[in-house]
């Protein structure tokens, strides 16, 4: 992960990284506004290690793929529904009419019928 990608999205991944060291309080980090430095300190602050293991710890977290409570996270709804149109094959119409499978005018059967 990017550290740009990781501050573009800072409020989905401030949870993520509150889950990770489970001693800093996510509103602390919200506050930090994703400057890395202040990020490092306030992680080697709250777990009592020193800032250079800290560094190298989140390093090796930054290291991994992007955590899906981050791509799936609500302030990530307007990127994810633009990002979905790339799955819809060129010319196919997603407003269209699904008549075409041909069960929209088959009535359901009454409950415990089949």
């Amino acid at each position: 992960m990017d550290w740009t990608e990781i501050r573009a999205d800072w409020p989905a991944y401030a949870r993520v990284i509150a889950q990770r060291w489970p001693e800093v309080a996510e509103a602390d980090l919200l506050a930090l506004d994703g400057e890395r430095e202040a990020v490092i300190d306030t992680i080697a602050r709250a777990t009592g290690m020193e800032r250079t293991v800290a560094g190298a710890e989140l390093v090796e977290w930054q290291m991994g793929e992007p955590p899906v409570d981050v791509l799936m996270d609500e302030t990530r709804d307007n990127a994810n529904i633009r990002e979905s149109a790339r799955h819809i094959p060129e010319g196919e119409d997603p407003l269209a009419d699904d008549d075409a499978f041909g069960d929209e005018r088959v009535p359901d059967p009454p409950m415990g019928r089949d």
